[in-house]
């Protein structure tokens, strides 16, 4: 898609909180916001973990554009700089508050080096959902695809993808070949992007 600072009539369309505007913008992100929160980060000497709860991930990044689609999240974006170092902003910002209330020791700020000149900061204020995208629809669709699957797939899923296993640990947790792995992963994969596509999302 065309960057949005580059594409005045997408920016002037996002400001004003136009659905196909923020759908755009969202599919555009939604892979970094996801990795973030998944892997977490590092700041300096210090380490903010990722999220290895999957629906816990799925709330955080759900929150992340919540806040950034809210309309003071969309009138702080200068329209100048990438968007991208400001999505990602947030969502550091969302997780060192996480990580905060959890009692962990966490540094000050999000700014880990990677976007260190810029200046933009995630709004402060409460905001609420209104003219965020609906990021449990996704959710849902993927719960619901590996609920229809039989149980070895669901049960690769389950290791692969939630509990974050390696290939070789699922093979020898479910006691089948390297291969096989691959394949239930090719099946997984696959299955999952044609469902969703079949009801009108992306992954």
């Amino acid at each position: 898609m065309p960057r949005l600072e580059q594409d005045r009539a997408l920016l002037d369309a996002f400001r004003a909180g136009r659905r196909d505007a923020l759908e755009r913008v969202y599919r555009a992100y939604v892979k970094d916001v996801v990795a973030i929160v998944r892997y977490g980060f590092s700041i300096e000497d210090k380490r903010v973990p990722g999220e290895p709860d999957a629906q816990r991930q799925l709330d955080l990044a759900q929150d992340v554009f919540v806040k950034a689609f809210s309309e003071s999240g969309r009138k702080s974006y200068d329209g100048v700089r990438p968007y991208g170092p400001f999505i990602r902003r947030i969502t550091r910002n969302l997780m060192i508050d996480r990580a905060r209330k959890s009692g962990r020791e966490v540094p000050l700020d999000a700014d880990d080096g990677e976007d260190r000149e810029d200046t933009f900061v995630a709004p402060a204020e409460p905001v609420d959902a209104e003219g965020a995208l609906d990021f449990k629809r996704l959710a849902e669709a993927a719960r619901a695809f590996v609920a229809a699957q039989d149980e070895e797939l669901a049960t690769f899923v389950r290791l692969r993808f939630e509990e974050e296993l390696s290939q070789a640990d699922v093979a020898a947790r479910m006691e089948v070949t390297r291969r096989r792995v691959r394949t239930l992963e090719e099946r997984a994969l696959s299955g999952l992007a044609k469902w969703l596509e079949d009801r009108r999302l992306s992954w």
